[in-house]
């Protein structure tokens, strides 16, 4: 299903209820995409963020953060693979 929050953000993909759960898409208006699981609501499992300023991160979500494994890359193309942690890089 789709839901367009407008000037904000829109979902295309999988529900549970009235909440996000299941494969999905998600596009801000700043630029900001999602595609991956989600569940309760929040990106959560496996998914790929890109972020409006260039760089991107592919890995595991948790409630809505980066946390588990993933790999960053940069816009000036360093990367860094490793754990993350409640959205931030650890280890």
């Amino acid at each position: 299903g789709l839901a367009d929050w407008s000037n904000v953000r829109r979902y295309d993909g999988m529900w549970k209820g009235a909440v996000e759960d299941g494969l999905g898409r998600e596009a801000w208006f700043d630029g900001a995409s999602y595609c991956g699981q989600f569940k309760d609501g929040f990106r959560h499992g496996y998914g790929i963020y890109l972020h409006p300023l260039g760089w991107l991160y592919a890995g595991q979500f948790e409630k809505g953060f980066r946390h588990g494994y993933g790999s960053m890359v940069m816009r000036n193309g360093d990367i860094f693979e490793g754990k993350f942690e409640n959205d931030r890089k650890h280890g």
